[in-house]
């Protein structure tokens, strides 16, 4: 569990399942389906001692953003929180009286915050659709009318394939 501080989003873990969460609800999944993927894909974090807590705080708060709150996962969060179960396992990792009393305000004002409706759905955000071509081979004949590319091929800074093309032209340039 990478913690930064007390706040229940100051942490590796709630952050990859909320953040996690969103790029498949603003990519268009309905918040049942993406609640779903999310307790699949995390399946690990949802299960270990240390990670389960976090997990289970980021996926409540994504869903309370969408208005898609579990009443199952509103109630285990909630009986972790009342039943101090994090904060001893912060106290279990090392934390001090400060940083356990810092961590309860926190626990307490998301406990609060969680229970009561959200008036509007967090709005979806339209992802960002990036397309770039890299030049890797530009190769002409020497009369012109052929020409051979090779292309590396990216969608959002990721990878999407080479390809290759030869081109033929009816018009021969001079140069």
């Amino acid at each position: 569990m990478g913690v930064w501080n007390t706040e229940i989003k100051g942490n590796d873990t709630t952050l990859d399942i909320y953040s996690n969460f969103f790029d498949k609800y603003n990519n268009g999944g309905n918040q049942v389906w993406v609640s779903n993927e999310i307790k699949a894909e995390f399946e690990d974090y949802f299960s270990d001692s240390d990670d389960r807590n976090n997990s289970l705080f980021g996926l409540a708060l994504a869903q309370w953003e969408t208005k898609s709150l579990e009443p199952e996962i509103y109630k285990t969060v909630k009986e972790i929180i009342e039943n101090g179960t994090d904060l001893d396992l912060w106290k279990e990792l090392g934390a001090d009286k400060k940083t356990l009393n810092d961590r309860k305000s926190e626990l307490e004002n998301f406990l609060k915050l969680i229970s009561t409706e959200k008036p509007k759905a967090k709005r979806r955000v339209r992802p960002k659709f990036e397309f770039t071509t890299n030049e890797l081979v530009k190769i002409r004949t020497i009369d012109g009318t052929k020409e051979f590319r090779v292309n590396e091929e990216f969608t959002n800074g990721k990878y999407i394939h080479t390809s290759g093309i030869m081109e033929w032209s009816s018009v021969v340039e001079l140069e």
